[in-house]
């Protein structure tokens, strides 16, 4: 007997959804086999940005849970759905598809984003369309908790030198994944201190670099243009982790350093500099990398050119600590920082609108943006913050309070409770 008409409406989003995760899931990637292979499968937080993947498990299938919830379901079912949906991606992922990742966090998260998914189908209109003393407390919540993350991200802005030996690596060769450096490295210099290809004194290393002012120095001769990534310098743990390195891919330069996101398996800055090395071999290259109260720079110096760049370390980074994707900072960082502050506090205008009105907007909005691109980069001994952030914590504001004007007038629904009528008796 087929489904009536409505039955299939109701589950096409949870089709839909589920056709995406199995593309995004279940697609084999044969060179990944050997790396996927070493991941446990009982770990909880795998590898070295194991949160970033929590998080992306969570957030790629909340959708599921709220397509679920649309379908009918409630949370119960809800969760018993999600929790074989993820068992069956993992079990083939660890059976059947070469390349991919199955793990005990893999199952756990999935099935946690489904939860939420369906909760979150649950309550919107609670979130969406809230009375007033529940958008009060959803604004003090929300604000508490951004002022709470920027703080963190301003304390995790600082270099992470892990104790141990560490050992300096010039143009050293890798995996399939990356090829060798043809050109040469001459010097290189920490602070005035020379960094061998190979150990290095660690206590003079570790105090110039936890004290935030470094001045990395490295004189070298180029070579052809690598077809994969080559590493031109690295400073590694004994434990085989890179803590600083300079790269090329084609004439594309790449500085990398940990800073503490890595402590919490999130992403470290990666600095780019898009052709910047020497088209032809043999061509003297100078890498400068600095970090000086709070900006964090890099220079390249050739014969032909020099090309600087310079990143305020500002807490509203954060949303470089957990893409799907390396991103490699630029240009264009500083206007993504803009963006991301107006995107994050927009609600935060919103529920303070609906709770009192735009001054009750303005408070919320900005006592947390006084908190988070304030006080909190002072603290944390970080350069202030670019204008750009304050400006755009202003038009946060104000678009939370035109939503709210705009909003339709859809209050929480309250459940009906049935009287019963009394009975009239009508005499002739």
């Amino acid at each position: 007997m087929p489904l009536p008409f409505t039955a299939v409406r109701r589950y096409l989003p949870a089709i839909v959804v589920l056709a995406v995760i199995a593309a995004l899931t279940l697609r084999p990637i044969p060179s990944q086999t050997r790396v996927s292979a070493l991941t446990p499968v009982l770990c909880l937080v795998c590898g070295s940005i194991g949160l970033v993947d929590v998080l992306l498990n969570v957030l790629l299938f909340v959708p599921l849970g709220i397509a679920l919830h649309y379908a009918g379901m409630r949370v119960a079912r809800i969760t018993l759905v999600g929790l074989g949906v993820s068992l069956v991606i993992e079990v083939l992922q660890l059976a059947v598809i070469p390349g991919r990742d199955a793990s005990l966090s893999d199952l756990i998260t999935n099935t946690a984003g489904v939860v939420l998914g369906g909760v979150l189908g649950a309550t919107w209109r609670k979130l969406v369309f809230p009375r007033p003393s529940r958008a009060l407390r959803i604004a003090t919540i929300y604000a508490v908790a951004w002022a709470a993350i920027w703080g963190a991200s301003a304390a995790l802005l600082h270099p992470d030198p892990r104790p141990g030996q560490y050992y300096g690596q010039w143009a050293h060769d890798f995996d399939d994944n990356r090829t060798q450096w043809g050109g040469s490295v001459r010097e290189v210099r920490l602070n005035g201190i020379p960094v061998p290809d190979g150990l290095v004194p660690d206590e003079p290393l570790r105090d110039a670099l936890e004290g935030g002012k470094f001045t990395l120095e490295l004189h070298g001769v180029s070579g052809p243009q690598p077809h994969k990534v080559a590493q031109i310098f690295g400073l590694a743990s004994s434990q085989g982790e890179i803590f600083v390195e300079w790269t090329q891919y084609g004439r594309d330069l790449r500085f990398m350093i940990r800073y503490g996101p890595s402590l919490l398996r999130l992403r470290s800055p990666v600095v780019r500099f898009d052709y910047a090395a020497p088209a032809d071999s043999g061509e003297a290259i100078h890498l400068i990398a600095r970090e000086r109260a709070g900006v964090l720079s890099a220079e390249v110096r050739t014969p032909r050119d020099t090309l600087v760049a310079s990143h305020a370390l500002t807490p509203s980074l954060n949303w470089t600590f957990a893409l799907p994707l390396t991103y490699r900072w630029g240009f264009e960082t500083r206007w993504g920082s803009m963006l991301w502050v107006l995107f994050t506090l927009v609600p935060l205008g919103y529920w303070g609108a609906a709770a009192g009105g735009s001054r009750t907007a303005a408070l919320a909005v900005g006592g947390a943006a006084v908190s988070g691109l304030g006080l909190a980069p002072l603290v944390g001994g970080l350069s202030p913050v670019h204008w750009s952030e304050w400006v755009a914590a202003v038009l946060a504001c104000g678009a939370g309070v035109i939503l709210a004007r705009v909003a339709p007038r859809r209050p929480e629904s309250v459940p009906q409770v049935l009287v019963p009528r009394a009975r009239v008796r009508v005499r002739a």
